[in-house]
């Protein structure tokens, strides 16, 4: 029963941060991280998670509480995120992937818009 209470404690304090609006989250010190990946039946999904200094693994990624279906989803995710803050897309779980060159342009230059710094490796 604790440890129910202290999973569904620590899921409540990761999705909190998404459902307020922007002026009103607080910064993270290790800003965001952004995951993406293809997936045959449901297209581009994406998941966005709070930094930290630990190796997300797939089961992490895969099982957060929100995954957005496309990169429209995603892009309305990230406009929920404090203004000025730092998102780093990289890809070191086997098997995710970037989106095709014109649709990462296209997430580029929203997250700018939207005044959101997002960082990703030159491939």
């Amino acid at each position: 029963m604790t440890r129910l209470l202290v999973l569904f404690a620590l899921a409540a304090v990761v999705a909190v941060p998404f459902g307020r609006p922007a002026a009103a989250q607080p910064k993270p010190l290790k800003g965001y991280e952004l995951y993406s990946w293809h997936d045959e039946k449901k297209g581009w999904q994406f998941v966005v998670m709070t930094g930290t200094n630990e190796l997300k693994t797939e089961k992490q990624v895969k099982g957060a509480a929100t995954i957005y279906t496309g990169s429209d989803k995603m892009l309305e995710g990230l406009n929920k995120l404090p203004k000025g803050v730092t998102v780093a897309w990289s890809h070191n779980i086997k098997g995710f992937e970037y989106p095709p060159e014109a649709e990462l342009k296209s997430i580029r230059e929203a997250a700018k818009a939207a005044n959101i710094d997002l960082r990703v490796p030159e491939k």
